[in-house]
């Protein structure tokens, strides 16, 4: 059995040395994973669990270069809300820099007042469909792909995508979300669900 946690990113007593101390205890301890959540911007009826949160993939990056042996996960990326290629690129980038210490946690999201904030209502009605794409695409890339991508959302041509994750197009991507098309999703295009 692997264990992991949730680190404190989020919430009163959040802070570099909160997230620091928890993930060396839980490295020291064996302890296998080290998860933290991701919000942009939330509603200010939200704050009291959302209102204080670091940025995931930036977190996670940092402790990539303080830790040796766990892995990191955000727990879970809200995909439709963010660049799909910059996140690649952000995802593939850690990947190298850590030996391949991350899984990537992939998730919908919920709340349309997030989306609206970040100028993407309109993504909110198709967010399972750009995700399922976005991991295809993301597949592509890590793979060191040439060839072009064409999808509802995405077109690349003649591009180059570099570095790549160090398992390449294998990178595990767990999927997470609380309803039957999230298992469905990570049945179909993940390596797990959440």
């Amino acid at each position: 059995m692997h264990i992991g946690l949730i680190l404190p990113t989020k919430r009163a007593g959040a802070s570099p040395e909160a997230i620091l101390a928890t993930a060396q205890a839980a490295e020291r301890l064996g302890w296998r994973t080290l998860c933290g959540d991701d919000h942009i911007v939330v509603p200010r009826e939200d704050g009291g669990t959302y209102g204080l949160i670091f940025e995931i993939i930036t977190t996670l990056a940092w402790l990539g270069g303080q830790t040796t042996r766990a892995i990191l996960q955000p727990s879970v990326i809200v995909v439709p809300q963010r660049n799909a290629v910059v996140v690649a690129k952000e995802l593939a980038t850690v990947a190298a820099l850590t030996g391949g210490r991350l899984v990537a946690g992939v998730g919908i999201g919920w709340n349309i007042h997030e989306y609206r904030s970040l100028g993407m209502e309109d993504r909110f009605r198709v967010r399972g469909a750009y995700l399922d794409e976005t991991i295809a695409l993301w597949r592509h890339l890590w793979a060191g792909s040439d060839t072009p991508f064409r999808g509802r959302f995405h077109a690349i041509e003649d591009a180059l995508f570099a570095p790549v994750p160090p398992q390449g197009a294998a990178m595990p991507i767990v999927v997470g979300g609380r309803s039957d098309h999230g298992v469905r999703r990570a049945g179909r295009l993940g390596d797990g669900y959440q």
